[in-house]
């Protein structure tokens, strides 16, 4: 039956369908009582603030919270107060989104802007690199995390537009079932993240605001459904962290330790953290102490100490070790069995004590290296590793230092030194050193730096402009005399190359504090340390500590033990400090902000490397959230296209009827933003479909003709009058929603697929087959 398109009805539509469109969701929405719309910004606002709350679990005190509040209640407040006025009421999302940016700027790039609130270009590099700040803090900082500027930015932008969508969603829109999907994005954050950490109050208030939304907002025509769905976000949102794996707090030091590039990269950035966070725990068979490594840095290339490029061999596992470098029978030993626990190191290497025999307990590929007995895995990270190894303490008597020679040609490229050397360098080491042997020599350029001239800062290479590892820097290091070990480690290092002695650095971990257990040492990110060793034939590698006030000396190191050289050097060992040396204990009002290292009026943190990027574990916890959003996101056009399907299954196996082909059409055109009328009868509603598209469509006057067969002739009339008829009802509902996206434009057709109206919307089985 063919739909009669020169009826009055298509000149100017029946009483019949006029009275339900005028009197409809439409009609009504404009109606809306303003109390109505003033409860549901502030049910809305509730939701988003209770869900920001939940990141607390991942972010240090209070005050980051009290920004993003501000910022979301100034956002709903202005699309509410907008509302209030019926004049300009269809204006809320506009201006909610100018103020938006106002405040945005305001708050955290008013230096850029004009008159403080109007964004230019340097605006938006301002908010640009607080980006990539924020994604550089995020990757690198521990749990929970310290709230700069960067992250509350970030926060504060990203929960802000998520309101400011659920605000045009829920009142503009009036489909506040989907707010469901922004709340979710940030309750998800925390499980996703550190799944031991949330904080369920969060989940329990933003269901109950959300609840009490669906429930403000007029036109849900499916409240028990509503209530359903909430029900179950809420319930996942709970059972989320019960379902993933449990982790700790995540402990990420920078790119060169996370990554396996270079060690010392950053490695300044890491000792200057505010927040202290254990990384792992040990004890020992014989209740002492230890130093951990983690790898060794043999090649000075006049810009910076760094591992020497290996290929891994893979026959080298860690059952066996094989011969300690340099060392003869005849050196004391003591045996030593340490039980190391880590925590969550992003490091590619294992913290062993020197010299390791085997490690036992150690999951996944991990190869030690024969030079300096570090092991590292491939593809692996040291996070949630608990293993056992067996080393030995080498204790050297002074005896044995003071005969053994520097090194053999075995070392040579432990001498290695750039041929433009600044030569405060070598003239510094040769006044210090004087020439009463190497083991004389190590200790007397020990002492040089412990004797309380040089002084330990964090702060003072930075705000100077001297950290870092190279040449040039260890030349201003020996002027200022203030550093950090790896200042002292390197210049140590290379003053005893200069001497002909073999040298390298090593990073590790210093032995730490005793913990709350006895006989449990715990290490802490404040326990990163490099330190160098000097090579000495038949005793092999002799580790010193020239960093002031942190670790400890071996005997053979302390010069107050007997038959250790005195430390004293000939008369003219200290060079004269110059001038204009810069004072170590005066900290220059350079702009910089000390604790954070970083420009105050920038507010933004370091950001390092360009090789910053996030720790493994990171990525693959962010990599988890970015699933999730999408897929929540994703959620209603696959349950969409889940109907669609089970539609065209029933219909080939025989199961559907024409009732159920009509209701695909009605769903696909309630999708692209045709009104139907619930109370209307499939031929009035086939005409208003027919209206909305650019062409008429064949397809749909099959699709009703069966329907009112069924509803005249009952189901089994209708299948055999239907049997004959052109088409199949699968194919037909598959040209008329092709016809409708057509007409609605990309956009329509867009919305229609990613957020389809349909589901906010069902039609009774009885009211479709009314005449």
């Amino acid at each position: 039956m063919a739909v009669d398109t020169r009826s009055p009805a298509r000149e100017g539509r029946s009483s019949t369908a006029r009275g339900p469109v005028r009197g409809g969701p439409r009609a009504r929405r404009g109606r809306e009582k303003p109390r109505s719309t003033l409860l549901a910004s502030a049910s809305l606002a509730g939701a988003f603030l209770a869900a920001a709350f939940g990141l607390g679990a991942l972010l240090d005190g209070l005050s980051w919270w009290a920004v993003v509040s501000l910022v979301v209640l100034i956002v709903l407040g202005a699309a509410a107060l907008t509302r209030a006025r019926a004049r300009v009421a269809a204006l809320a999302p506009i201006v909610s989104a100018v103020v938006f940016v106002v405040v945005t700027t305001l708050f955290f790039a008013p230096g850029s802007a004009i008159l403080g609130i109007i964004p230019t270009p340097d605006t938006i590099a301002v908010w640009r690199a607080l980006a990539d700040a924020a994604q550089t803090s995020i990757s690198e900082q521990t749990v929970p995390a310290t709230a700069n500027v960067a992250i509350v930015f970030a926060a504060s932008v990203g929960i802000g537009a998520l309101a400011w969508v659920g605000d045009v969603v829920a009142i503009t829109l009036r489909r506040p079932l989907f707010v469901a999907v922004p709340l979710l994005v940030i309750l998800a954050i925390p499980p996703v993240v550190a799944p031991g950490r949330f904080d369920i109050a969060s989940f329990v208030a933003t269901s109950a605001a959300f609840l009490a939304l669906l429930v403000v907002v007029r036109g849900t025509r499916q409240p028990g459904v509503a209530v359903g769905i909430g029900a179950v976000a809420v319930v996942g949102s709970l059972l989320t962290p019960l379902v993933l794996p449990a982790v700790q707090p995540s402990v990420a030091f920078g790119p060169g330790l996370s990554t396996g590039i270079n060690p010392v990269l950053n490695l300044g950035d890491d000792l200057r953290r505010t927040t202290d966070r254990t990384v792992l725990e040990y004890s020992t068979e014989s209740g002492s102490a230890q130093y951990l490594r983690l790898v060794t840095l043999e090649r000075f290339t006049g810009d910076e100490w760094a591992p020497t490029p290996t290929r891994v061999d893979t026959g080298n596992t860690l059952d066996d070790f094989g011969a300690i470098p340099g060392l003869e029978s005849e050196v004391p030993l003591e045996p030593e069995t340490t039980a190391i626990d880590v925590a969550r190191l992003s490091s590619p290497w294992l913290p062993l004590p020197y010299p390791a025999l085997s490690v036992s307990g150690v999951e996944g590929e991990w190869f030690f290296e024969p030079r300096g007995l570090s092991a590292s895995g491939v593809g692996e990270t040291a996070t949630g590793l608990d293993y056992t190894v067996s080393s030995v303490r080498v204790t050297p008597t002074p005896e044995q230092l003071l005969a053994a020679v520097p090194g053999t040609d075995d070392v040579d490229d432990y001498l290695e030194l750039p041929d433009d050397l600044p030569e405060v360098i070598g003239e510094t080491a040769r006044t210090v050193a004087g020439d009463d042997g190497a083991y004389t020599s190590a200790i007397r350029l020990q002492e040089f730096f412990r004797s309380g001239d040089f002084d330990y800062s964090e702060t003072a290479p930075v705000d100077n402009g001297y950290d870092g590892t190279g040449m040039e820097v260890i030349a201003t290091f020996l002027e200022a005399r203030s550093g950090y070990c790896v200042h002292f480690s390197s210049a140590m290092a290379v003053m005893a190359r200069e001497l002909g002695i073999p040298a390298r650095v090593v990073v590790g971990f210093l032995p730490g504090s005793t913990g709350e257990e006895p006989g449990i040492f715990e290490v802490s990110t404040h326990d990163l340390h490099a330190w160098p060793e000097l090579y000495f034939d038949g005793i092999g590698w002799v580790q010193f500590e020239p960093t002031p006030g942190r670790g400890a000396l071996e005997t053979y190191a302390d010069v107050s033990i007997e038959g250790v050289p005195e430390a004293t050097p000939p008369a003219e060992a200290e060079p004269d400090e110059p001038d204009d040396a810069p004072d170590p204990d005066v900290d220059p009002d350079d702009g910089t902000d000390p604790e954070t290292d970083q420009d105050p009026d920038s507010a933004l943190p370091e950001t390092g490397s360009t090789e910053s990027a996030q720790t493994p574990q990171g990525g693959l916890a962010w990599v988890g959230v970015a699933a999730l959003i999408l897929g929540l996101a994703l959620a209603p056009a696959l349950i969409r296209f889940g109907q669609r399907a089970a539609f065209v299954r029933r219909a080939r196996d025989g199961r559907s009827d024409a009732v159920e082909a009509w209701r695909e059409v009605v769903r696909d055109a309630t999708d692209t933003g045709v009104a139907l009328v619930d109370t209307a009868t499939p031929r009035e509603n086939a005409r208003l479909i027919e209206e909305a598209l650019l062409s008429a469509e064949p397809a749909l006057s099959r699709v009703l003709a069966r329907v009112e067969r069924h509803a005249f002739a009952g189901a089994t009339a209708a299948a055999a009058a239907g049997a004959g008829a052109e088409g199949d009802a699968p194919g037909d509902v598959a040209a008329v929603r092709s016809a409708l996206l057509t007409s609605a434009g990309a956009g329509g057709a867009l919305r229609a697929t990613v957020l389809p109206r349909s589901l906010l919307r069902a039609f009774d089985r009885g009211r479709t087959t009314r005449s």
